[in-house]
């Protein structure tokens, strides 16, 4: 396995001819991104998916976030798509589910007797964003 897709291609062609096509067929050589990918395919119901998935790149991602931004009337100048990636991203890592962030920011709006907080009324799963909508933080 190697990082980049030139490499991996670089490393088929050595690995084929010292063992032969037949043989090189049968070995798993590839790009992380590539082995990872093929193994959740292989593996797709077990781990909850669909074997058809698709992988976003960063373009894809800030599409997508834009029209669902749109979809919900946000404007870009009240919350950056950047930033509500960015905030998916920190929740992904936290190992925080959408339904669990959810959860949070009703237990924070319930818990307020003043009414919504800067938390608790903006989207992305509970963030706090700054004047500048170009950044935020959770909780």
């Amino acid at each position: 396995m190697t990082f980049t897709n030139k490499a991996a291609g670089e490393m088929r062609t050595r690995i084929t001819a010292l063992t032969g096509s037949a043989q090189a067929k049968e070995l798993t050589c590839g790009t992380f991104h590539s082995f990872c990918a093929r193994s959740l395919r292989a593996d797709a119901e077990r781990v909850g998916l669909v074997a058809n998935f698709a992988i976003c790149d960063a373009a894809d991602q800030l599409s997508t976030m834009k029209n669902a931004l749109r979809e919900i009337r946000v404007a870009e100048s009240t919350i950056h798509p950047k930033a509500c990636l960015a905030m998916v991203s920190l929740l992904k890592n936290k190992l925080v589910s959408p339904s669990a962030s959810w959860t949070r920011r009703s237990t924070t709006a319930r818990s307020s007797s003043a009414g919504p907080t800067p938390a608790t009324s903006r989207p992305c799963g509970g963030a706090a964003w700054s004047t500048s909508t170009t950044s935020c933080s959770t909780w």
